[in-house]
């Protein structure tokens, strides 16, 4: 999700599943400031999005099995594990260059992917 979407972890953390758009590939995030935007995904993030949801009936997308949020702290060890395990060294994804190809392969370019509401 953190390359589809070139979210924070925080960001992605946050997002319920009301916020979810699965007809028109958008997330409603809340950013800095409690500003919402638009995020657009693709229809890979689409396919485990819905099987996710069908899975978990959580408020949250990302909970524990309670529907306790998931701490920022487990989150980024967890993806800093899955990145070493990958070979991948940890960028923010916006800064990564799969995540600038995904955006041109959408018609979208840097900063301007991230439309505000």
């Amino acid at each position: 999700m953190l390359l589809d979407t070139g979210l924070h972890i925080s960001e992605a953390l946050g997002i319920e599943r009301r916020r979810i758009d699965l007809d028109q590939m958008v997330l409603t995030v809340m950013g800095k400031g409690s500003k919402e935007r638009l995020v657009p995904f693709s229809p890979v993030l689409r396919k485990a999005l819905l099987r996710r949801q069908r899975l978990h009936q959580r408020r949250l997308l990302f909970a524990t099995r309670t529907g306790v949020p998931i701490s920022y702290r487990n989150a980024a060890r967890d993806l800093q594990r899955l990145c070493g395990r990958a070979g991948v060294k940890r960028k923010a994804p916006y800064e990564s260059d799969a995540f600038q190809s995904r955006l041109s392969s959408r018609g979208q370019h840097g900063s301007n992917s991230r439309q505000k509401r």
